[in-house]
Protein backbone atom coordinates (compact mmCIF):
# COMPACT_ATOMS: atom_id res chain seq x y z
CA UNK A 1 0.00 0.00 0.00
CA UNK A 2 1.40 3.43 -0.95
CA UNK A 3 1.77 6.35 1.45
CA UNK A 4 -1.09 8.11 -0.32
CA UNK A 5 -3.37 5.09 0.11
CA UNK A 6 -2.45 4.79 3.79
CA UNK A 7 -3.18 8.49 4.38
CA UNK A 8 -6.55 8.23 2.64
CA UNK A 9 -7.48 5.12 4.61
CA UNK A 10 -6.50 6.65 7.94
CA UNK A 11 -8.38 9.91 7.22
CA UNK A 12 -11.48 7.95 6.23
CA UNK A 13 -11.17 6.16 9.59
CA UNK A 14 -11.23 9.52 11.38
CA UNK A 15 -7.55 9.84 12.26
CA UNK A 16 -6.21 13.37 12.78
CA UNK A 17 -3.27 14.80 10.86
CA UNK A 18 -1.15 14.52 14.02
CA UNK A 19 -2.04 10.86 14.48
CA UNK A 20 -1.26 10.10 10.83
CA UNK A 21 2.01 12.04 10.99
CA UNK A 22 3.13 10.04 13.99
CA UNK A 23 2.03 6.69 12.57
CA UNK A 24 3.42 7.14 9.04
CA UNK A 25 6.34 9.47 9.82
CA UNK A 26 5.40 11.99 7.15
CA UNK A 27 4.74 15.74 7.15
CA UNK A 28 1.38 17.38 7.75
CA UNK A 29 1.82 19.09 4.38
CA UNK A 30 1.93 15.67 2.68
CA UNK A 31 -1.18 14.58 4.57
CA UNK A 32 -2.96 17.82 3.68
CA UNK A 33 -2.02 17.50 0.01
CA UNK A 34 -3.43 13.98 -0.31
CA UNK A 35 -6.47 14.83 1.82
CA UNK A 36 -7.42 17.85 -0.28
CA UNK A 37 -6.47 16.25 -3.58
CA UNK A 38 -8.77 13.31 -2.86
CA UNK A 39 -11.75 15.35 -1.63
CA UNK A 40 -11.46 14.33 2.01
CA UNK A 41 -12.03 17.77 3.52
CA UNK A 42 -15.07 18.78 5.49
CA UNK A 43 -17.44 21.46 4.24
CA UNK A 44 -16.27 23.78 7.03
CA UNK A 45 -12.74 23.60 5.61
CA UNK A 46 -13.73 23.77 1.96
CA UNK A 47 -12.96 27.02 0.17
CA UNK A 48 -15.85 28.41 -1.86
CA UNK A 49 -15.32 28.52 -5.65
CA UNK A 50 -15.83 32.30 -5.71
CA UNK A 51 -13.06 32.72 -3.12
CA UNK A 52 -10.79 30.39 -5.10
CA UNK A 53 -11.32 32.60 -8.15
CA UNK A 54 -10.35 35.69 -6.10
CA UNK A 55 -7.29 33.92 -4.73
CA UNK A 56 -6.17 32.92 -8.22
CA UNK A 57 -6.71 36.43 -9.57
CA UNK A 58 -4.64 37.93 -6.74
CA UNK A 59 -1.94 35.27 -7.12
CA UNK A 60 -1.38 36.17 -10.78
CA UNK A 61 0.34 39.38 -9.68
CA UNK A 62 1.59 38.46 -6.19
CA UNK A 63 3.79 35.86 -4.56
CA UNK A 64 2.42 32.78 -2.85
CA UNK A 65 3.45 34.22 0.54
CA UNK A 66 1.60 37.48 -0.12
CA UNK A 67 -1.46 35.56 -1.30
CA UNK A 68 -1.43 33.26 1.74
CA UNK A 69 -1.29 36.25 4.09
CA UNK A 70 -4.05 38.17 2.30
CA UNK A 71 -6.48 35.23 2.28
CA UNK A 72 -5.36 33.70 5.58
CA UNK A 73 -4.67 30.26 4.13
CA UNK A 74 -1.58 28.07 4.21
CA UNK A 75 0.94 28.02 1.41
CA UNK A 76 0.24 24.31 1.04
CA UNK A 77 -3.43 25.03 0.40
CA UNK A 78 -2.48 27.61 -2.22
CA UNK A 79 -0.11 25.20 -3.96
CA UNK A 80 -2.87 22.61 -4.13
CA UNK A 81 -5.30 25.18 -5.54
CA UNK A 82 -2.76 26.27 -8.14
CA UNK A 83 -1.98 22.67 -9.14
CA UNK A 84 -5.62 21.63 -9.31
CA UNK A 85 -6.84 24.73 -11.10
CA UNK A 86 -3.73 25.46 -13.16
CA UNK A 87 -3.11 29.16 -12.60
CA UNK A 88 -0.23 31.54 -13.22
Amino acid sequence: MTLKEKIIELRKNGKSYSEIKKQLNCSKATISFHTIRNGLITKSNKIDDAVIDKIQEFYRTHTIVETAKKFNVSRTTLVVLVILRGTK
